[in-house]
């Protein structure tokens, strides 16, 4: 009896450790891998712009954005999460705008991003797929940073 309560505490040691992640940020960045779609941005529904933004298992993102223009743009790049910070690149080396503390909630469909930077900007997500019809008409940027906005 005792061997197999010790083999129970055994096998629930091992769950727990394999649900927080070999490294610190493995099981966080678990949680918010998936589609997301823009739906508050400081505070209000965007208006003027739409986005949608994908975090991939292999740590790549791509980002399909609509801002003053007809039609959807792509970006893409490399994200990083250290448990608490989302940091990223794009494919063209411009650094993210910010970094931004990461909160999700406990149904795991709402991701709250909010930036580093003095403004504090709050960006509000929810799960969802990008529709095929974005992904596949999107054209991919490679403007700079100071000819195109990026959302993130």
């Amino acid at each position: 009896m005792k061997r197999k309560i010790m083999q129970l505490v055994a096998a629930f040691a091992v769950l727990l450790l394999a649900g927080c992640g070999s490294s610190g940020d493995d099981a966080p960045a678990i949680r918010f891998t998936g589609e997301w779609h823009l739906t508050q941005w400081n505070g209000a529904a965007p208006t003027e712009f739409d986005a949608y933004v994908v975090f991939n298992e292999d740590r790549t993102f791509a980002i399909y954005q609509q801002i003053e223009q007809i039609g959807y743009q792509s970006f893409s790049g490399r994200w990083a999460y250290d448990g608490k910070l989302l940091t990223g690149i794009y494919d063209d080396a411009i650094p993210w705008g910010s970094d931004y503390e990461v909160v999700l909630d406990e149904t795991g469909d709402v991701l709250t991003l909010t930036s580093q930077t003095s403004i504090g900007e709050v960006s509000v997500y929810r799960r969802t797929t990008v529709p095929e019809e974005i992904k596949g008409s999107a054209i991919p940027s490679t403007a700079s940073r100071t000819e195109q906005p990026r959302l993130l």
